[in-house]
């Protein structure tokens, strides 16, 4: 429900689902978010981009650098796609060595609680060889792109949303009568020149806290 989350991308280029693997170079990800009536990460693009090249230890290899190493894009709706491509020499996977990616994502405030919705990334395309020169195949430099699920994941998340619930009572002064409270309408009887003083309670009974919110009250034109 607005709220920001940081998203962890990692990508290993495995020797032990490829005992000939080579550096993987030119990385494109794509990351698809659901968009539906209830939930989705689309109305505002993802910031606050880090990456890294990681060992297989988790140790820090190298660190990239955005709009050098990498460039990000992101289409709002209906394709909410993010796609993060790598694009200089430092960016390469060596065997074994991870490509970490992190990023914020806000939540759309429309969100409803409970609702359940999914975010994948996948491995879209790669090469051999540095090519950023152009991003085709060319010569001896090899493409790939994702043929299997070991390129891909998806991760479901849950929307925890606030849920207001909001009662109102009067009370007439004058009379010392007060009519009670509910969902149904009941009536007080008051005569003009009466005093009634009117109280709102406002609860919170879902499972997001909420900062800001306005109440607007249109009493009858009698009172």
């Amino acid at each position: 429900f607005g709220a920001v989350e940081t998203f962890t991308i990692d990508v290993e280029n495995s020797t032990a689902s490829n005992a000939n693997a080579s550096d993987a170079h030119d990385l494109t990800l794509t990351a698809v978010f659901d968009d539906t009536a209830d939930a989705g990460i689309c109305d505002v693009a993802p910031s606050n981009f880090t990456a890294e090249i990681q060992n297989s230890g988790g140790g820090t290899v190298r660190l990239l650098t955005e709009n050098t190493d990498y460039v990000t894009s992101f289409s709002g709706a209906p394709a909410c796609t993010l796609t993060i491509t790598m694009q200089s020499n430092s960016a390469r996977i060596e065997p074994d060595n991870h490509l970490v990616v992190t990023y914020d994502a806000t939540l759309d405030i429309d969100g409803v609680d409970g609702t359940l919705f999914n975010s994948t990334v996948t491995a879209t395309e790669w090469f051999s060889a540095d090519n950023t020169a152009a991003n085709v195949a060319i010569g001896q430099i090899r493409r790939y792109t994702n043929d299997s699920a070991d390129e891909q994941d998806v991760l479901q998340l849950e929307v925890l949303a606030p849920v207001l619930e909001m009662d109102k009572e009067v009370f007439n002064v004058s009379t010392n009568t007060a009519a009670p409270a509910g969902p149904t309408i009941v009536n007080l009887q008051a005569e003009a020149g009466d005093r009634l003083r009117y109280t709102i309670t406002v609860r919170n009974v879902g499972r997001a806290g909420i900062a800001d919110f306005s109440i607007t009250d249109e009493p009858d034109v009698l009172t």
